[in-house]
């Protein structure tokens, strides 16, 4: 068990900008439009996906003009024993054997795959770079997809077409040009395949550098970081098979619906089998309420839908630390009345560090942990026993938890809450890092 140096966190984040302040340090502008008004929120009160998805999924087809094509693509997504491919949208697993394991974002990402729209050279001809800032990023995708390689002309301030022999030469030349291998940096994104991915990274580490930065750098490196730092492996513990087996699933900083929705099957298939589902968010979204699961016909037919968690709750924005501790707290707590509330066995065999980190909860109190996660108490309990009373639990989490400043220090106090308990390396039971895009596990794996 790998305890933190530091306590929960008073205001980290307000205590950096002045340090930013005081050393004459402003952060760079940012570029795009700017927003016009504040931000505008409407309820939703219908069911996670149903026939809502249904809709939507529906418009984009008919936007795209690919009802036919796009209907047919539909039938291979996630399908790939069977000739299929993939899915874009997101890094969720695959059911196997479900003849429709698809949801609305995924269609979405496919459809605009299949666009036929196209971005010319008389398109680059008529817009400016500079121009292009003022372009919305949804406004700039619904352009379609480039044609040709294009490049800067800083003259001009337009990208001008460039044959591809001499693409591959000015990047030549380029790296030639370098002092050292190191100034150069080599992106990529979890949209790229494996193979791919293997051969990009060899590329790069064979003109002398590893500067291989990916989109993983900018949403989950957090995770990967807390979870080498306490396991070991930057990589999730668990599969689709313990999901099935677990006795209970906390799903933090997890809009289901929007970022993982193929993961609303599982939860409502929990919630059925009375297992017990937590949604720890700053909002209660339509993904923590229930669903209607697209595939499931008669579900569909009946607009009847499944509750997707027995408790939510609600702490302050960066408040997952310090619920986390208070889960940890509750727990040891209720050990030492109830032999069977943490896993001893366990914690001697399979980790370090116990004692110190027992001594690190015991100093922290309630009163503490009750003001920096904004969540009283008593709900902080009920979880907890949810906890303890599961023999396997599963924690998920995901950018909500991943984007905060002290997401490392957040993470291992999730991993420390898995370990109380023998949490990890047994069926049914571990850590969720939920990805994002669909690949970034795998590019990582293949050395990005």
């Amino acid at each position: 068990m790998v305890v933190s140096d530091q306590g929960l966190f008073e205001d980290d984040a307000e205590i950096r900008r002045q340090e930013r302040a005081a050393a004459d340090q402003p952060l760079e502008p940012r570029v795009g439009p700017v927003p016009k008004g504040p931000p505008v929120s409407k309820p939703y009160t219908h069911p996670a996906a149903g026939w809502g998805a249904a809709k939507a999924v529906t418009e984009v087809l008919i936007d795209e003009r690919e009802v036919v094509l796009g209907s047919l693509e539909m039938l291979k997504m996630n399908q790939e024993d069977s000739g299929g491919f993939d899915c874009p949208g997101c890094a969720w697993p695959d059911t196997k054997g479900l003849a429709l394991d698809l949801c609305e974002n995924g269609i979405k990402h496919t459809t605009w795959e299949m666009t036929r729209k196209r971005v010319t050279r008389e398109f680059f001809a008529s817009h400016s770079v500079t121009s292009l800032f003022d372009w919305n990023d949804h406004d700039l995708e619904a352009e379609g997809r480039l044609t040709e390689p294009m490049v800067y002309d800083p003259k001009t301030d337009h990208y001008v077409p460039i044959g591809w022999a001499d693409a591959f030469k000015l990047f030549g030349d380029s790296v030639r040009a370098l002092e050292s291998p190191d100034q150069a940096a080599y992106y990529t994104s979890g949209r790229l395949g494996n193979e791919a991915s293997f051969l990009y990274q060899l590329m790069a580490r064979e003109l002398g550098t590893n500067n291989q930065p990916d989109c993983a750098n900018m949403c989950t490196e957090a995770g990967s970081r807390a979870m080498l730092a306490s396991l070991g492996t930057g990589k999730g513990t668990v599969d689709l098979k313990d999901w099935e087996a677990t006795d209970a699933v906390f799903v933090v900083g997890i809009n289901a619906a929007s970022n993982a929705p193929r993961m609303l099957t599982p939860l409502a298939q929990l919630y059925r089998k009375g297992k017990k589902v937590v949604h720890i968010n700053p909002q209660v979204e339509a993904g923590a309420t229930r669903t209607i699961i697209p595939h499931e016909i008669l579900a569909m037919a009946t607009f009847h839908a499944t509750p997707t968690s027995n408790l939510n709750i609600q702490p302050r924005s960066a408040g997952d630390m310090a619920l986390m501790r208070g889960i940890a707290k509750a727990t040891l707590e209720r050990a030492e009345s109830d032999e069977h509330a943490i896993d001893r066995q366990f914690l001697e065999r399979h980790t370090e560090g116990f004692e110190a980190y027992r001594r690190v909860v015991e100093a922290t109190s309630w009163d503490e942990i009750v003001h920096q996660s904004g969540v009283a108490k008593e709900d902080i309990l009920k979880a907890a026993a949810i906890y303890r009373e599961a023999d396997r639990s599963i924690i998920t989490w995901g950018l909500g938890v991943n984007q905060h400043e002290h997401a490392v220090d957040t993470i291992r106090e999730i991993v420390n809450v898995l370990l109380l308990r023998g949490n990890l390396g047994r069926e049914g039971a571990g850590a969720a890092p939920n990805r994002g895009h669909s690949n970034v596990q795998g590019n990582r794996t293949c050395g990005i």
